[in-house]
């Protein structure tokens, strides 16, 4: 019984197809490089399930066949494949580009840095010695205040 429906699908969607190059309206079911399966199922040539993955293969055989007859491989679609894939490459040339102009400047500002940070190091260092030569001043002139402050002439 299953098969015997099956075979009046196929033989459904072969007289469809050649209704279709005899009128040559084929166009109108056009969407896209292929036809429009929603036309099929409207016009009560497939059912939805028959148009799923778990299909019938000859079915899906039958449309795509009339498909390239109708509507050729599609150079619009290779075309703008093509198009997409040459922007992607550029894109990812300029890209790329810029990964390595920004790679050269983060290497100069650190080698820039490199210096910088030693120069800070040492002025650092020399600021604790300053600040500690200052305290070991300011503690003398303290004592000096202190043990000398009261002479008179001091001041």
């Amino acid at each position: 019984m299953s098969q015997l429906k099956a075979q009046e699908t196929i033989n459904r969607l072969i007289s469809w197809i050649a209704e279709r190059d005899e009128l040559n309206d084929f166009g109108e079911y056009r969407n896209g490089d292929k036809v429009n399966r929603a036309n099929l199922i409207d016009e009560g040539v497939l059912k939805r399930s028959q148009l799923s993955v778990n299909g019938n293969p000859k079915l899906k055989e039958l449309l795509v066949e009339a498909e390239m007859r109708w509507y050729g491989e599609s150079n619009e679609s290779i075309a703008s494949h093509k198009d997409a894939r040459e922007r992607a490459e550029r894109r990812s040339n300029q890209n790329s580009a810029e990964m390595s102009r920004l790679r050269k400047e983060l290497a100069e500002v650190k080698a820039e840095l490199s210096p910088l940070k030693s120069e800070l190091a040492s002025l650092r260092s020399e600021n604790q010695e300053l600040r500690q030569e200052l305290g070991i001043q300011k503690s003398r002139e303290a004592a000096v205040v202190r043990n000398y402050g009261e002479l008179s002439g001091w001041d």
